[in-house]
């Protein structure tokens, strides 16, 4: 895995226990409690801190635990496998199956309809499979903001590298705060960033077949919201890599 990879898989756990409202500092028995807080957060409210809570309870261990692994260079099937009666496919089942109770609760609740979660659930195996693999996202549909193909555009547009971003979230700043502090750039330019590098991605996913136009448009029409919500340090109503 390249350097940069790496970056974006420790990254990914970082937005999703820090910057994208969890908190999550790198060391210390306070800041890990943080941590803990941030993932059970995640599991209440919605956002990336699900899938981190939905694989620690699958591999029997804490959020903080599972965190401080992934943060030591392992990736989530590394976990698994190492874990006595855990795998890597079954921690895929896991999370394919907790974020498809949340689909369904979010269609049940009228925040989500039957359309759009099928374009979600389509590519809830491939999703996870990558992610359990510690395999950067290509691209695909439904993913953002996901900490790497995101992470990147977020980077690019504020002209730092992710590495330098992540630092900032690290620190508490939400991603919003971090644009309105960068010399010639605003929460909005980083927003319209994002929406435009996910809208690219989405038509080159549509472009090679590995999406239908009408499960584009039913990604696209939340992207501006989905976004906002992202760098305003606010979570989504349910939780995924895929938002």
């Amino acid at each position: 895995m390249q350097a940069k990879h790496k970056v974006a898989l420790g990254a990914a756990v970082g937005l999703a226990l820090a910057g994208a409202g969890g908190g999550i500092a790198a060391t210390g028995n306070g800041k890990t409690q943080h941590a803990t807080r941030g993932a059970q957060a995640g599991a209440r409210h919605g956002g990336p801190g699900d899938e981190i809570a939905a694989a620690a309870a699958y591999l029997g261990i804490t959020p903080a635990e599972l965190v401080a692994d992934l943060r030591s260079g392992q990736t989530p099937a590394q976990v698994a496998n190492a874990t006595s009666g855990k795998s890597a496919a079954g921690l895929v089942a896991a999370l394919v199956a907790a974020e498809t109770t949340e689909l369904d609760a979010a269609v049940a609740a009228g925040k989500l309809t039957a359309v759009q979660e099928q374009a979600v659930v389509a590519n809830l195996q491939q999703r996870f499979t990558d992610f359990v693999e510690g395999t950067r996202p290509n691209g695909g549909p439904g993913k953002g903001p996901r900490g790497g193909d995101d992470l990147d555009a977020a980077a690019a547009y504020l002209g730092i590298t992710p590495a330098e971003l992540v630092a900032d979230l690290r620190s508490g700043q939400t991603p919003a705060q971090v644009a309105n502090a960068t010399s010639g750039k605003l929460a909005a330019g980083l927003v319209a960033a994002l929406v435009a590098a996910e809208t690219t991605e989405l038509d080159a996913a549509v472009a090679a077949g590995k999406l239908t136009a009408v499960q584009e448009q039913a990604i696209v029409a939340n992207l501006q919201q989905r976004f906002t919500d992202f760098v305003s340090g606010v979570r989504p109503p349910f939780g995924g890599p895929h938002r």
